[in-house]
Order: C-alpha cells, then structure tokens, then sequence
C-alpha cells in the first residue's frame, strides 16, 4: 500500500473513531467497518492480541445473547451505519441488500424490503374486501379508457 492510500485508510480509520472514548469500543467500531485486526491494531498502537481477546470477547457475547432491544452504533463517514450481524439475520438481510427507512416521529425504522411489502399488503386488507381483486378492477378500468378512446 502506498503511503498516500495509507494516509487516507487512516483518515477513514480517524473518522470512525472520533467519538469514541475506550480503545475497545473503537475496536469494535473499526471491527464492524471491516478493519481487520492487525490493521487495528496498528492503528491503536496496541498488541495484536489486545485487539483479538477484545474481540472475541464480544463475539461470545453476541453468541450468548445475539440480539438485546437496543443496541448503540457509531455513525460512520458519509452517515453510514452498520446494522449488527443478529439484527440482519433476524430481519432476513443479506449483504448488499436494499433496506427500507421509515421515518416515524424523530425515529428511523429498518425494515427488510419483504416485511414492508407485507406491512403494505397489511395496510390493503384492512381497506379492501378479500373477494375483490384490484389488479382485475384495474384491468377493468383500463378497458373502459381504451373503449372511451375509440
């Protein structure tokens, strides 16, 4: 790597830790942007293995109790955040995905494409009876547009 793309790895390494206060907790942070644990280890000017016992650690932790109603996330560069490992398993999303955002109140909500489709489907119901089809009503009402045209 030359020393220019070192300079700007480290930049980026800088902005995702600039709000944290512990060694580990930026860690885990650089841990979950993708740093291997070499490179941050390099970058804390810590023992490697400080960084692997850390994160190992927290890796049993997520085993014992992977997902907890609330969890904290560092805002990244550009706004980016990354939704941990338990949570896109329990939602059904995979990497490279596209996910929705709601904005509800002063709240985002995650969700996966499929859950707001259903959450949409959910929505219909309530308003349409289950013996009426809207694609056939829709097919209908093109009918009597091209019939009009004619």
């Amino acid at each position: 790597m030359n020393q220019a793309a070192k300079l700007n790895q480290r930049r980026a390494m800088e902005e995702v830790v600039t709000s944290l206060e512990s060694k580990s907790s930026k860690m885990r942070a650089l841990n979950e942007e993708g740093y291997s644990r070499s490179e941050i280890a390099k970058f804390l000017d810590v023992r490697y293995q400080f960084v692997r016992n850390v994160l190992v650690r927290e890796e049993e932790k997520k085993e014992r109790d992977p997902i907890s109603d609330q969890v904290s996330v560092p805002v990244g560069p550009g706004g980016r955040i990354v939704v941990p490992a338990p949570y896109r398993k329990a939602m059904g999303i995979v990497e490279g995905e596209q996910v929705m955002l709601r904005l509800v109140g002063d709240e985002v909500h995650i969700g996966s494409r499929a859950a707001e489709i259903r959450r949409a489907q959910d929505l219909v119901a309530k308003h349409v009876s289950a013996d009426l089809s809207l694609v056939d009503e829709l097919i209908e009402e093109r009918r009597h547009e091209a019939d009009r045209e004619d």
